[in-house]
């Protein structure tokens, strides 16, 4: 199952998700710490997260 879910909506359910994937979206987060506290709590323990992003570290902030 496939849910998109914009990174600026409240987290509904926590600890449900096997898998979050991102495709060039982590670069664009206004709030970074926020969000990537957001994927943790979405995912079941042993849950894995797929970040991809096109910035370099120092470009990104």
């Amino acid at each position: 199952m496939f849910w998109p879910v914009p990174m600026y909506l409240p987290l509904l359910v926590s600890a449900v998700l096997a898998l979050v994937i991102s495709r060039f979206g982590i670069m664009f987060f206004s709030d970074p710490a926020a969000a990537f506290a957001k994927i943790a709590a979405a995912l079941r323990p042993g849950g894995r997260a797929a970040l991809l992003c096109a910035a370099e570290p120092e470009g990104s902030g």
